[in-house]
């Protein structure tokens, strides 16, 4: 899996280009295989309150945005851990978020690394 912490803006027209042609897909102006062909099969974690654009989640400032298998989604988190434990597929819904979605959740559940490793 590849995973982008979205740091550029170019890393965030790429996003957004990717969620854009998804939307075109469901609205048959774009073919699977049109879709799958030109937009990356990956994940990106974007910090909207760093965004000049906040248009996504308002009210959650992370967003994940996942198309590692062509079904492109996005999800809000309230933080940064709670983004990286759904994004490396720590957790697989946002079922119970509030639960795990804190500050300091990837500390107190352990290393991420040997988290993920395990799976």
């Amino acid at each position: 899996m590849e995973l982008t912490i979205v740091t550029t803006q170019a890393e965030r027209d790429e996003m957004k280009a990717t969620l854009n042609a998804y939307a075109d897909l469901i609205g048959d102006k774009l073919t699977k295989e049109e879709f799958k062909a030109r937009y990356p099969r990956k994940v990106w974690i974007d910090n909207e309150e760093c965004s000049s654009h906040r248009n996504f989640h308002d009210l959650l400032p992370f967003l994940v945005v996942d198309n590692r298998d062509g079904e492109c989604f996005a999800e809000g988190f309230d933080t940064l851990d709670g983004a990286l434990l759904y994004a490396t597929d720590v957790h697989t819904t946002t079922e119970c978020q509030s639960e795990w979605d804190y500050m300091g959740a990837v500390k107190d559940g352990g290393d991420l690394k040997c988290r993920l490793e395990a799976k």
